[in-house]
């Protein structure tokens, strides 16, 4: 079972974020990196798409978000196609925002968790930042 590790590699990364004092526990980051590894499991950022296992993890409003920013993704492609670029711009805006509100819907629905254990697949940590602070502890993994 990993979910001990992956419960004090969430206190870490809070621990992390909230830059209460400087952060000098890397080595524990990495240690668990490891024994994660060893165990078999393996680490993904988030894949926003209706058949990802991620998606049994948002809350109804987070499934309601993903499936409206799936109908942007391809409008804003259609737009690009038929030569409306500020058309497209404005979608990959509201692209954005809505990956961002989902990012933290996931985040929320899971307690806060950057490290979630998607108990569907076997052996699957998926990583949620939704304000990207936490890019100098994922890149050790």
């Amino acid at each position: 079972m990993i979910q001990p590790e992956l419960n004090h590699l969430n206190d870490l990364c809070r621990s992390y974020v909230d830059k209460e004092e400087e952060f000098n526990r890397m080595d524990e980051v990495r240690e668990i990196f490891k024994t994660i590894k060893v165990q078999g499991y393996e680490i993904t950022n988030v894949v926003l798409q209706p058949t990802s296992p991620e998606f049994d993890l948002l809350s109804e409003v987070g499934k309601e978000k993903l499936e409206t920013l799936i109908r942007v993704r391809f409008s804003k492609v259609q737009a690009i196609n038929n030569q409306e670029y500020e058309t497209g711009a404005q979608l990959r805006d509201k692209e954005r925002r809505l990956h961002a509100e989902i990012l933290y819907d996931l985040w929320l629905n899971n307690n806060h968790q950057y490290f979630i254990n998607v108990e569907t697949v076997t052996n699957l940590i998926v990583f949620v930042d939704p304000d990207n602070q936490l890019s100098e502890i994922f890149k050790l993994q």
